[in-house]
């Protein structure tokens, strides 16, 4: 069982600071035993997308949160970076909270997979809940170094971290409080700068803004090619290389059409670094207002 009213505040050592998109999102991280977890985020508006639920770019960014957190266990005394991302939406959430339970797959000397379920959690208690999608994660680990991020011990679970605070909170929407901006909307191509509120432990572009980026600039794109507002429903990334310098930048070619859908292949480059390939994903992106 965790411990009641014993709570941390950092993931790792130092991180994330006192000013990051973390704190602003509210995540709660609650690791119940070795290889599983749960980690949860408030509905609010400056977090929904046009398509009227959570932003799939957010949705992305707590597994990938979540993956990690279950990873690092696995890869003990080593550290993990995310490799793959597969995510399926069933449903927008677009009350209460937010949660995605988590669950260890395989623990490999190179890789390690983790699978998680999304649900969103409503009612007076969260006590309601309805399945609105499910997560495959795949790690790498990455072998300690003298700047690797330290844990406190092996022995993670049954512990719980509640990251927002005093202030803490989304003050406008996601995209345009991380910094995103669009450079041609018609093209998919937006852009995000490097700043401490979007860096990871190591430094670089946190993950889960890799797949916002993949979602509003293929969403984006979509739209454009369908004539018509169309919102992600699934995406799938691969990540390559971590983001140093940015600007962080994307772009986009159509690989399917059809009456109710259009499948993007989205890229990610580092601008700063001579456009250095960070990611290659593929979004699936349908009509606003579409029953998913």
């Amino acid at each position: 069982m965790i411990r009641k009213n014993a709570y941390r505040t950092n993931l790792a050592e130092g991180y994330p600071p006192g000013v990051h998109m973390l704190r602003d999102l509210n995540v709660s991280l609650d690791i119940y035993k070795e290889g599983t977890a749960v980690i949860r985020a408030p509905v609010v508006p400056e977090a929904l997308s046009s398509g009227g639920g959570m932003q799939p770019g957010i949705l992305a960014t707590l597994v990938d949160i979540l993956a990690g957190a279950i990873a690092v266990q696995a890869v003990y005394p080593d550290w993990m970076a995310t490799a793959g991302l597969s995510m399926y939406t069933t449903g927008f959430a677009n009350a209460g909270r937010v949660a995605a339970m988590g669950s260890l797959v395989r623990a490999g000397g190179q890789s390690i997979i983790v699978q998680a379920d999304l649900m969103e959690e409503s009612g007076p208690d969260f006590s309601k809940r309805r399945s609105v999608g499910s997560a495959l994660v795949s790690c790498a680990r990455l072998m300690r170094r003298s700047d690797t991020p330290s844990v406190e011990g092996k022995e993670l679970h049954d512990e719980r971290f509640r990251l927002g605070g005093d202030g803490a909170g989304l003050k406008q929407p996601f995209p345009d409080q991380v910094g995103l901006g669009v450079l041609d909307a018609a093209g998919g191509r937006v852009e995000l700068p490097l700043t401490d509120y979007v860096r990871n432990s190591f430094g670089a572009l946190q993950g889960g803004l890799i797949t916002l980026l993949t979602d509003v600039a293929g969403a984006l794109f979509a739209g454009n090619a369908a004539g018509r507002p169309m919102t992600t429903r699934d995406m799938q990334i691969h990540f390559l290389s971590l983001g140093k310098i940015g600007p962080f930048r994307t772009l986009c070619r159509m690989l399917r059409q059809t009456e109710g859908s259009v499948l993007t292949r989205v890229e990610v480059v580092d601008a700063g670094a001579n456009d250095r390939l960070l990611s290659v994903a593929t979004n699936a992106s349908v009509p606003i207002g579409s029953v998913l």
